[in-house]
């Protein structure tokens, strides 16, 4: 330690007796500092520490045997800020500083883990600050924490700093002590050109004196804890208690006043420091307000915060970061004496490579209002940000600027409350710009950048309640770089609108305007060509009939709607003929619950004129009338078709000019359907009726003389019937039908034609037999005269006898003759009589003759070659070239009459 021979005490306490008070009037020490006062009773302290005043509830400190003893405990009391410690602090700010010279402090400091003791000194006035904003003014004579109990930190805090060389590096000296706990004596020995550090009056280390250390500074004292770390205090939370013997004061100076220290450690009257003077009189330290420095530090005695309370009562505070065990600016508040222009600066440091960058600036002025700075952004469109704030903290002004320094945001609020709000793109070009004023009236308009350049996208304005219209919006798109008016939305208060579209491409009309009623719903429309005509119309009426025109590129009209609100609607369509819109189609379609569901019209053009050429009506029960009219390249000019319900044809008329039938189609309930053809004249031609079990009947008519003669008539028998069709053919003799034919088919396939009539030949009438295969079986004639000639054209054929007329009969074997009675007078030729293979056979009626024997008896002659059967007078049969004696019983069968079993 330095030699104290030539120096002289000038502070000494011993704490024999305590002389402790809040702000130190009247005391050697206050406990508060008035600058970091926290509430009535505690002093906002540091680390992890209130510094309480007794009148809080309670008393950090003892003085007994001479000792000073601080304690310090959990959160105790209401003073304080929450959670922290309740600790104590002594200052002799308000009773003693001083320039130079030797200080020194006994002390036990505990080595309880949480623990950080401090002897240091702070300047009375703070020298100005030329080089470095984050440095300060502070002398600490000892810093020892509870997580290092053998360490001595022992710093010089300066604002005259070299560039390339970090002060909390080079500007600190650290030792330790050899056996923790226990007392120690730290002392400083400052001078004007060397500061230099002891350890139990062994030299530590010294550093030459900075250029801001050449003022009077003042003692301070205390206990204060850490919370976090490895030197947490809550991590026991048990009471922490330090020691302080003594702390004195040396002066260098040959005038200063000797101080006597005390050495009465049993509590009598306490020696009471002086103000060193000079020799002639005056002090040697002003007495003036010295400004107060409070210096924090982690636990790894890394300088955490610095703060700086001048004499005008201008207070600024430095936080610091750790970053690599550097010290990095993280926040500076400047707190400006009242009276002044501004209230306050507050800076915040981000960590960019070990250096601090400035992030915020909020600079708040004397009037409340502020400026707030906001500098290297990242993460967003712009890197800088200005808000302005007035006094009653409503943001008035804001812009943000772009790396290049363009703008990307501003925002203005006007005295009369007007707000402008304008966005930018990356190129500093507008993109938005909205007006907004107090009576919330808006106009907002946004941009499409185009080549570089900004052109108006849309623009919308919402006026002020209270008036005639709510809003107007109006859209553009771009062309050859210029704004190009879209579309226009003016809403009106009642929150009715009307919407123009302009400038329409891509369509048959350029322009549109539609308004819609306060429910939304649309009430009008009409959409304008280039020319100026209408290209469309659309009105809805107040009982909500809808009326609907197009027009065509001419504006002439092409269609025309009206729909009523019962959903009735009436809808016609134009052909452009001629320049000149002639009607088209008509269709009305009903409302529901009538007997009509719709009428619809379709119409061609002549000369000009529409002629109608179809209408359809559609019954409410789905069931149709078609009307065609003005028919052309037929044979009829008019037709008239009915459906029923399920869409299938029931009644069909086609009518000629003249208004006669052409045509005519029934189809009755029962399914029988009826069609009847007719010539120009509207005579009948053909007459069908066709039922539903399949049966057909058919007619057709020849035209004689003016007047329908039946030609044809064609039935067509239902399957599963004895009969498969009859069709008879007629000739016209005299203005009458005549049958001229008729043939049966049965159901096996086979047939009958009969033909009738027959001129030119020797017989007037003809039957003809033939099987389901086609071929002809037989065939009967009959003579002018009545008689009849039958021949078999195939084996087994059954040929009858005619009454009373003479028939021949011709056979191809093994047929079967049947004579009834009265049958007349008959021959067989090609008779095969015997019982061979293919014999024939006679059927005579029982009521005639009964058995083979009684016929041969009786009844049977030969006549020359041929053998004569007579039955009675008028009923014979002659066998020509059959001898009696060939016949046998084979060749007769006898039957009842009209019992024949052939």
């Amino acid at each position: 330690m330095p030699d104290l021979g030539k120096y002289k005490l000038t502070f000494s306490d011993e704490f024999d007796a305590r002389s402790i008070s809040q702000n130190g009037i009247g005391t050697t020490w206050a406990d508060i500092r008035s600058q970091w006062r926290y509430d009535a009773n505690s002093d906002i302290g540091f680390g992890h520490s209130s510094f309480v005043d007794p009148a809080s509830g309670y008393d950090p400190f003892k003085v007994a045997d001479g000792v000073l003893s601080i304690t310090a405990v959990p959160d105790k009391t209401a003073s304080g800020y929450a959670g922290s410690w309740e600790s104590g602090l002594i200052s002799s700010k308000n009773s003693f500083s001083q320039t130079y010279g030797y200080f020194e402090i006994r002390a036990d400091f505990s080595t309880a883990k949480g623990a950080w003791n401090a002897f240091w000194l702070l300047p009375v006035n703070a020298a100005s600050n030329p080089n470095n904003l984050s440095g300060w003014q502070e002398l600490d004579v000892v810093e020892q924490y509870g997580a290092n109990v053998k360490g001595v930190y022992s710093t010089i805090h300066t604002t005259d700093q070299t560039p390339t060389i970090p002060w909390q590096v080079n500007r600190q000296v650290y030792s330790e002590v050899k056996n923790p706990g226990g007392y120690h004596t730290y002392g400083m020995d400052w001078q004007a050109d060397k500061i230099s550090f002891y350890v139990d009056g062994n030299f530590v280390g010294s550093q030459a004196t900075p250029s801001d250390m050449h003022g009077p500074m003042y003692l301070v004292a205390n206990l204060a804890t850490q919370g976090s770390g490895n030197n947490n205090a809550d991590a026991l939370s048990v009471p922490i208690t330090s020691k302080i013997d003594y702390i004195r004061a040396y002066a260098k100076i040959p005038d200063a006043v000797q101080v006597t220290p005390s050495t009465n450690k049993s509590g009598s009257t306490p020696t009471t420091a002086t103000q060193p003077t000079s020799s002639d009189g005056t002090k040697v330290v002003p007495a003036v307000e010295a400004p107060k420095t409070v210096t924090l530090y982690n636990a790894k005695g890394v300088l955490a915060s610095v703060q700086v309370t001048s004499a005008d009562g201008t207070v600024n505070t430095s936080t610091y970061t750790e970053v690599g065990g550097k010290a990095v600016l993280a926040t500076q508040a400047i707190k400006y004496a009242p009276g002044g222009a501004e209230a306050s600066n507050t800076k915040v440091y981000a960590t960019a490579s070990g250096q601090p960058v400035l992030t915020s600036e909020t600079r708040v002025h004397a009037d409340k209002s502020k400026d707030v700075y906001l500098t290297n952004i990242t993460g967003k469109s712009y890197v800088a940000e200005r808000d302005s704030y007035n006094a009653a903290g409503t943001l008035t002004n804001l812009s943000r600027t772009h790396a290049d320094g363009t703008l990307d945001y501003s925002y203005t609020v006007a005295s009369n409350g007007t707000v402008t709000a304008d966005q930018y793109d990356a190129a500093g070009l507008l993109k938005s710009h909205a007006v907004i004023a107090s009576n919330g009236m808006s106009d907002t308009s946004t941009y499409a950048i185009v080549g570089g350049k900004a052109v108006l996208a849309t623009q919308a304005v919402k006026y002020a309640p209270g008036g005639a219209e709510a809003s107007n919006t109006k859209v553009y798109a771009t062309a050859s770089g210029q704004s190009v008016l879209t579309s226009e939305t003016q809403v009106h208060a009642d929150k009715s609108k009307d919407v123009y579209l302009t400038n329409i491409t891509g369509k048959s009309y350029v322009a549109e305007r539609d308004s819609y009623n306060a429910a939304g719903a649309l009430i009008g429309a009409i959409r304008t060509q280039a020319n100026g005509t209408v290209d469309y119309r659309y009105s809805l009426a107040l009982n909500g009939t809808v009326t609907a025109d197009q027009y065509d590129a001419a504006g002439l009209l092409k269609s025309h709607a009206v729909t009523t609100s019962n959903g009735m609607s009436d809808t016609s369509t134009y052909a452009i003929v001629g320049g000149k819109a002639v009607l088209a189609t008509l269709a009305i379609k009903y409302a529901p619950g009538g007997a009509e569901a719709s009428n619809t019209k379709v119409y061609a053009t002549a000369s000009g004129q529409p002629v109608l050429t179809s209408e359809t009506r559609v019954h409410a029960d789905k069931s149709k009338d078609v009307y065609l009219t003005n028919i052309t390249g037929k044979s009829y000019v008019a037709e008239r078709d009915s459906y029923n319900a399920a869409g299938a044809l029931t009644n069909l008329s086609r009518t000629h000019a003249d208004g006669t039938l052409d045509y005519s189609y029934t189809v009755a309930s029962n399914g029988t359907v009826t069609a009847d053809q007719y010539d120009a004249a509207g005579l009948l031609k053909s007459h069908a009726v066709i039922a539903s079990n399949g049966m057909s009947d058919t007619s057709t008519y020849a035209i004689v003389g003016g007047k329908a003669v039946l030609a044809t008539q064609a039935v067509k028998y239902a399957p599963g019937g004895a009969e498969a069709s009859n069709t008879k053919v007629y000739a016209t003799a005299s203005g009458q039908s005549v049958l001229a034919s008729e043939t049966q088919v049965h159901a096996d396939k086979s047939k009958d034609v009969y033909l009738t009539n027959i001129t030119g030949k020797s017989y007037v009438a003809e039957r003809d037999s033939y099987n389901a295969a086609g071929k002809l079986m037989s065939a009967d004639q009959t003579s002018t005269d009545g008689s009849h000639v039958q021949t078999a054209y195939q084996t087994g054929v059954v040929l009858v006898s005619t009454a009373t007329v003479t028939d021949s009969f011709k056979g191809s074997g093994g047929d079967t003759f049947v004579f009834s009675a009265n049958f007349g007078k008959d021959s067989i030729t090609n008779f095969i009589a015997g019982a061979g293979t293919n014999h024939d056979t006679i059927l005579i009626d029982r009521t005639d003759l009964h058995s083979f024997a009684e016929l041969k008896a009786s009844h049977m002659s030969a006549l020359g070659n041929d053998t004569l059967i007579t039955v009675s007078p008028s009923d014979s049969i002659l066998l020509k070239n059959v001898n009696i004696g060939s016949l046998s019983t084979e060749n007769f069968r006898f039957d009842d009459h009209g019992l024949f079993h052939i």
